[in-house]
């Protein structure tokens, strides 16, 4: 017992020791649990998010789909989340072009901030806050199912009220078939005749070729000589209404005048006759401008 009260100093003192040892080691498990220290080889990186997605504290940060950080803290701004972690340093680069995505981790509501590498010249600056987006929850996957189905329940609903027009749609298709049927039918029965008149007009038309380029000259001069025609026949049209300008003058002379000549054609017969001349020679000359081709016959061959 006296040996007991003679330490019992020394045993106060390593027992104050140890429980201080204890409560550092606590502490700093704790700490870096929770990533209040670090070593060297990681470093933070801010992410801001116009929605989270549902990532909390402590969530992992993947790069491609393996574990690198985890997210220390959430900051609410007044136009979204920044997202604040800590990753360990990677033996590569994270390029330009890195995405930054909150996703589902399972079905059952777990959450990561998947790190995509890019594949830009430059490298991610850390020191910078990055930009991040929402992946494609469960949920939202859910709610684009309810409203496919919606719609899948229109059609089908649309699909039983016109039936009518399906069934006309099936009877059309196969007047169609019955149709397509009987030419092909029609096609093979008559087969050697389509060919015989598919020879006949590939012989017409070798014919017609031969004829042409037989007669090329005759045509060419021709064309070349139509240009001289069309002219000779606008100048007889016009020396026409000369000579028709010269009897309607010598009418109006007739008829203003009191000579031998008017009392030599006082019958009216031979006056009559006169005018239906001058009205045919009119016909004429206004046919030949309309249709000159009618008049006009060229000989090619």
């Amino acid at each position: 017992m006296s040996n007991y009260y003679k330490n019992r100093k020394e045993i106060e003192i390593k027992v104050g020791l140890f429980f201080i040892v204890a409560v550092v080691l606590l502490f700093l498990g704790i700490a870096f649990l929770k990533n209040v220290i670090h070593s060297g080889d990681r470093e933070s990186v801010k992410i801001k998010f116009s929605s989270t997605n549902g990532l909390d504290p402590g969530d992992k940060i993947k790069i491609n789909g393996i574990a690198v950080g985890k997210i220390v803290k959430l900051n609410l701004l007044q136009d979204g989340v920044l997202v604040e972690g800590i990753i360990e340093k990677q033996e590569f680069l994270l390029k330009e072009g890195t995405l930054f995505i909150a996703s589902e981790s399972s079905l059952m509501g777990g959450h990561h901030l998947d790190i995509i590498p890019g594949s830009g010249e430059g490298e991610v600056d850390f020191t910078k806050m990055q930009v991040g987006s929402s992946g494609t929850s469960i949920f939202n996957i859910i709610g684009q199912a309810e409203t496919l189905i919606a719609d899948l329940g229109v059609t089908v609903a649309y699909i039983k009220e016109n039936l009518d027009i399906i069934d006309s749609t099936k009877d059309v298709i196969t007047n169609v078939d019955s149709a397509v049927s009987e030419v092909r039918n029609v096609i093979d029965e008559n087969r050697t005749s389509i060919a015989t008149l598919l020879e006949e007009l590939n012989r017409a038309s070798s014919n017609i070729n031969s004829l042409v380029d037989n007669n090329r000259a005759n045509i060419d001069s021709t064309f070349n000589m139509l240009p001289e025609v069309i002219v000779s026949v606008q100048e007889r049209i016009t020396d026409l209404e000369v000579v028709m300008n010269n009897v309607n003058n010598l009418f109006d002379s007739y008829n203003n005048s009191d000579n031998s000549v008017k009392k030599l054609v006082e019958e009216r017969e031979i006056y009559d006759d006169l005018r239906k001349t001058i009205s045919s020679v009119d016909s004429l000359i206004n046919d030949v401008k309309k249709n000159p081709k009618k008049y006009l016959k060229i000989e090619i061959f």
